[in-house]
C-alpha cells in the first residue's frame, strides 16, 4: 500500500497507529493519466444528475458509473507499451451500483490483455488487492444518508485495497454531510487538509 493510502487509513480508522513499512515514491506515469496524487478524489457535487437512484432494494448512481468508465478507459490508453499488467478493482457498497458499472465497462472497446479489472461490491472483495482502486460511493442526496457507506469497517476494506492508486467517485458534500459517527467526513477532511499528497478535483459533465 502507498504511505499516502496507508496515513490516510491510519488517520481515519486507527486513530494514526498505523506506520507505513513501505518508502514514498512518485505514481507510475500510467497512473499519472488519471491523477497527480495516491489519493484523489473525483466529486460530483456540482454535477446536475448526481443524485442516487433506488432499484429494488438497492442504489445505483449513473452519473458516478460513466465517470468510473472514464477513468478506466484513460487507465487503458495510458497502459499501451508498458509491459507489466496493470490490476484494477472497481468497489461500491451497492449490488445495483456494481451491475450499473459493469454494462458500462462491458461497452466499451476490447483493452488490452495489461488491463485486469473486477467490479465488486466492498464485502466481496475482502482480502484481496489491486494497483488501482476506484470507490464508487453512490450516494447523494440533500438529507446527506449515507447507508452502507458510513459503515466503519465496509468503509476501510473499501479504501485500503489499492496498492498505489486509491480514486473515490462521489458526492463530498453528501459525505461530509452525514449525521453522528461519520468515517466518510473523516476522509473527505483527510483529503482537504492534505493537498500535497490527496487531491479534491470536481467531475467535467
Amino acid at each position: 500500500m502507498h504511505p499516502t493510502i496507508g496515513n490516510l487509513i491510519s488517520e481515519c480508522f486507527y486513530d494514526g497507529e498505523l506506520r507505513s513499512a513501505r518508502e514514498s515514491t512518485p505514481l507510475p506515469k500510467a497512473l499519472q493519466a488519471v491523477a497527480q496524487t495516491p489519493v484523489h478524489w473525483v466529486t460530483t457535487a456540482r454535477l446536475p444528475n448526481r443524485d442516487e437512484a433506488r432499484h429494488g432494494e438497492s442504489i445505483y448512481n449513473g452519473a458516478e458509473a460513466a465517470i468510473v468508465a472514464r477513468i478506466v478507459e484513460r487507465l487503458a490508453g495510458a497502459v499501451r507499451g508498458r509491459k507489466k499488467p496493470l490490476s484494477i478493482a472497481v468497489l461500491t457498497p451497492y449490488r445495483a451500483q456494481r451491475k450499473v458499472i459493469s454494462d458500462r465497462l462491458a461497452a466499451q472497446p476490447k483493452r488490452s490483455s495489461l488491463i485486469q479489472i473486477g467490479v465488486h461490491t466492498v464485502d466481496s472483495f475482502q482480502g484481496q488487492e489491486a494497483d488501482v482502486v476506484i470507490y464508487s460511493a453512490t450516494r447523494s442526496n440533500r438529507a446527506g444518508k449515507l447507508g452502507f457507506t458510513r459503515e466503519r469497517p465496509r468503509l476501510n476494506v473499501a479504501l485500503s485495497r489499492g496498492r498505489d492508486l486509491l480514486i473515490i467517485v462521489g458526492d463530498h458534500v453528501t459525505a461530509r454531510r452525514g449525521r453522528g459517527d461519520n468515517p466518510m467526513r473523516d476522509v473527505i477532511e483527510h483529503v482537504e487538509a492534505h493537498p500535497d499528497s490527496c487531491t479534491l478535483e470536481e467531475a467535467k459533465r
